[in-house]
């Protein structure tokens, strides 16, 4: 997970910014049934940190809407696609990272798009590990 900010924004050239740095700036976050949020105010509760959420909104797309104006910034999931449009910058200290896992029934079929699928997710899963 990273710190999302415009590419305008002043903070865009930082390389990183400490969850004390990132409570003293405006932050929209997505609350609809994203565990996401869970995770990001878990972790600023376990630091004894009460972050500045001016904005809740229902989905991650009005969420970097709002990000991209350059009035609001945000924590998502480090994807390649926010990378082309906004600056993402590390959180100093905390290892902000998400599990995903893919299920599947043992022996039985699979079509040619789920394997395609499920090779993608590997190879787009292993570029954020390393």
């Amino acid at each position: 997970m990273v710190f999302v900010t415009s590419k305008n924004s002043d903070i865009a050239r930082e390389k990183s910014l400490s969850l004390k740095e990132i409570c003293e700036l405006p932050l929209v976050i997505a609350t609809q049934n994203y565990n996401t949020e869970h995770i990001i105010y878990k972790i600023f509760e376990k630091n004894k940190l009460k972050p500045h959420f001016a904005i809740e909104v229902n989905d991650i797309p009005t969420s970097l809407d709002l990000v991209r104006t350059g009035h609001w910034n945000s924590i998502l999931v480090n994807t390649e696609s926010l990378d082309k449009e906004f600056a993402l910058i590390s959180i100093k200290g905390e290892t902000l990272i998400r599990h995903t896992h893919i299920i599947s029934l043992k022996d039985t079929y699979e079509t040619a798009a789920i394997k395609k699928f499920k090779e993608i997710l590997i190879e787009k899963a292993q570029i954020f590990t390393l």
